[in-house]
């Protein structure tokens, strides 16, 4: 726990992270052009610190972050956080650079800054309906046949859009405009969280967020150990 942090405002930061994930994940949704994200809602909303810890994350199959600091390990080898400026989204979907799960969940990734210093990442992962790859009910044998694989690549940069990567994207998918159009909801949802996020630092202070967030993270870890101390052996 922090020593010194005001229990009130500690749930306050409580309160509203989850609800920022929250307004993130009704923007991705609400956003989406295909049936997948806008019906059937396949796709995450989330906030992760400067470590890559997850801080928060949607009601809404948050399994797709259980392992999103995984996306740490490998960041680096495309970008060093002294390259990562305002307004960049880092968008990927390669399983063996960060990805959880497969090619067709793709990952937004946006720095959020404060003062200049990288605080925290505002983060979706939502599934595409189609990226390429083999049609239909056919069977894949490796990663290529599954689709695009996209390493980490800056998507938008400075908060301009890259044309090129959609560029890309669209001539390796059968529905370019659904696919584009998930893609740029990611983003609005990406976004709002960066903002609201930069909010909160301005309300209460960025080490009072950091500091409250790391105390959540802490009491969460300290009642997961003592859940499993109590399992029975062999369970």
């Amino acid at each position: 726990m922090t020593l010194g942090l005001d229990p009130i405002v500690l749930e306050l930061i409580n309160s509203k992270v989850t609800s920022i994930v929250e307004e993130m994940r009704l923007v991705l949704f609400h956003s989406g052009y295909s049936t997948v994200l806008r019906e059937s809602e396949d796709g995450s909303a989330g906030l992760i610190d400067a470590q890559f810890r997850t801080v928060a994350t949607s009601k809404k199959l948050p399994l797709h972050f259980a392992s999103f600091s995984a996306i740490g390990e490998h960041l680096e080898r495309y970008y060093k956080p002294e390259e990562l400026e305002e307004g960049d989204v880092i968008l990927f979907n390669h399983p063996y650079a960060g990805n959880v799960t497969h090619l067709s969940d793709t990952i937004t990734l946006m720095p959020v800054f404060m003062d200049g210093v990288l605080v925290a990442y505002t983060a979706t992962l939502a599934h595409k309906p189609d990226l390429g790859g083999a049609k239909g009910r056919t069977l894949t044998r490796d990663l290529w046949e599954e689709g695009l694989v996209m390493p980490p690549v800056k998507y938008y940069t400075r908060g301009k859009v890259g044309r090129d990567v959609e560029q890309i994207i669209a001539a390796n998918s059968r529905i370019p405009v659904e696919t584009l159009g998930d893609l740029r909801g990611q983003v609005a949802a990406c976004q709002v969280g960066a903002r609201r996020l930069r909010e909160l630092c301005v309300k209460f202070g960025t080490d009072v967020v950091v500091a409250g967030w790391n105390d959540l993270m802490g009491r969460v870890a300290s009642r997961l150990r003592g859940a499993h101390t109590e399992l029975p052996d062999g369970a």
